[in-house]
């Protein structure tokens, strides 16, 4: 190999390396972005990795059985960033629940928990624990373990429920919901975004009403299932 050829794989090379380190200088913010409320527009979707939300990615496939058109990409953004109101600050007294159905940020510092306001565990004969649900009202708590704090992050009645949550990085974590139409019975799925140091929240939500009668053929719907796939009985 001459050297003419050898200075040209050297330069090549230089080039590669400086592009491969640009793209990561730009990706690693733009990751940061996506996780932020105030980095979307009205109509934009929500992109996220699927390994940091697979509570997200079940729902949605869950309900795709009502309606198949159910996407993230049919969830546009409201466009309005609501800054958090203070939340309520409870002591840390909730039930010891098992640790695989709370969302704990990857820190292992705060958890969500939408469990154990209207459900209650107990023990079987066998061993096994059992969840059974409770009065039709819930709140979904964040519960900060350093601080030993609980807040309401949001409190649910019959028109609104929260049925899973992922965190996204150690501040930022998204909630699926389900809003109810009391009247028609019909229901809207949203994907609400929030970010702690902002205190910033908004909604992406789903682009039309799936009808009441239109329900996944599974008993219990999708928190039954979700509790039954990590070991534990539901009534």
């Amino acid at each position: 190999m001459n050297m003419h050829v050898k200075s040209i794989i050297i330069v090549m090379a230089s080039v590669f390396v400086c592009l491969l380190h640009a793209c990561k200088t730009k990706h690693g913010p733009m990751e940061d972005a996506l996780s932020s409320p105030d980095h979307y527009e009205e109509g934009d979707t929500l992109r996220v990795d699927a390994a940091l939300a697979p509570g997200l990615l079940s729902w949605i496939e869950y309900h795709r059985m009502s309606d198949t058109g159910l996407r993230m990409s049919a969830m546009p953004a409201s466009g309005v960033i609501i800054h958090l109101d203070p939340m309520d600050t409870l002591g840390m007294t909730w039930k010891n629940y098992p640790d695989t159905l709370m969302a704990w940020s990857p820190d292992r510092s705060r958890f969500i928990d939408i469990w154990s306001y209207n459900h209650v565990m107990d023990t079987m004969r066998d061993g096994r624990l059992r969840i059974t649900g409770g009065g039709p009202e819930q709140i979904v708590a964040l519960n900060d373990l350093r601080r030993g704090q609980r807040h309401v992050l949001m409190f649910n009645g019959t028109g609104q429920y929260a049925e899973s949550a992922d965190w996204l990085d150690d501040q930022s974590f998204v909630i699926c919901l389900m809003l109810v139409d009391e009247t028609t019975g019909e229901r809207t799925p949203d994907i609400m975004l929030f970010n702690l140091n902002d205190s910033l929240f908004t909604d992406f939500r789903y682009v039309r009403a799936i009808p009441g009668d239109s329900q996944p053929p599974t008993p219990g719907g999708f928190m039954r299932q979700w509790v039954q796939r990590r070991g534990l009985q539901t009534e």
